[in-house]
């Protein structure tokens, strides 16, 4: 089983961990899936397989049956071709199972989440805590019960999850989602707590120049004697329009 892992990761061009979101490595948090998930998705990967070889038997039985005019060898062809490629996918679709479950990442710093999931295609999403607003934690009757839950988070300009096609698109863009985890309101209650803290004290982006905090300081306040000069300029070229015109002062 490793060997087929490590060759499908190279295969597949995995990347490897990610990197930290931006902030400080103090406050790093990392959370993992929980194995329960593993459970819940091998719990629907069988439930797929066993729908589909159902659907492949139900295929056999109706060509033995019902197919008397058509000459039989070439859908008893395909019929093998069908179950040797549903056996033969059978160990490679549960790896893939096994590193979708291994390669989620979760991550939380200070200032911001970062999440990776995927292995053909892999996403990964960073989110500031400063433009989170809403966090949501969602649970369906399967994941009730296998004691995990899904935290959904929230950006500004996320839409308010429309089915529509374009505006579903829209909202995934700005949804991070912590999918298969089984301390769904630590994550919850972490990430509003971070994001009070950024509310509270008033930031957005560290990485922005405030320049209300500078002219606080001093340095780069606009003295009130060159405002009085400009104030005296502009008094001055109104008054000489005006004797242009009128040919008064």
């Amino acid at each position: 089983m490793s060997a087929m892992r490590d060759s499908m990761l190279r295969v597949l061009r995995v990347p490897a961990a990610p990197a930290p979101p931006p902030g400080s490595r103090s406050g790093l948090r990392t959370f993992r899936a929980s194995p329960r998930y593993f459970r819940y998705s091998v719990a629907t990967w069988v439930l797929k397989q066993l729908s589909a070889a159902g659907a492949l038997f139900t295929g056999y039985f109706f060509t033995q049956q019902f197919v008397r005019n058509i000459p039989f060898g070439y859908f008893g062809l395909l019929e093998q071709v069908f179950i040797v490629a549903f056996i033969v996918q059978l160990p490679f679709s549960f790896a893939m199972l096994r590193l979708d479950f291994e390669l989620r990442w979760y991550m939380l710093s200070d200032r911001s989440l970062r999440i990776r999931s995927g292995l053909i295609s892999v996403r990964e999403q960073t989110m500031a805590f400063a433009n989170i607003q809403h966090i949501t934690v969602r649970q369906n009757p399967l994941q009730r019960l296998f004691g995990i839950a899904t935290v959904a988070v929230r950006a500004a300009g996320g839409g308010s999850g429309s089915t529509q096609s374009g505006n579903t698109k829209a909202t995934h863009a700005h949804e991070a989602t912590f999918e298969g985890v089984d301390n769904a309101s630590e994550i919850r209650d972490l990430i509003r707590q971070r994001v009070r803290q950024h509310r509270d004290a008033g930031l957005g982006d560290p990485d922005e120049v405030r320049l209300p905090r500078a002219r606080a300081n001093g340095s780069a306040a606009p003295a009130s004697g060159d405002a009085s000069a400009a104030a005296r300029r502009l008094l001055a070229e109104v008054r000489a329009l005006r004797t242009a015109v009128t040919g008064t002062t």
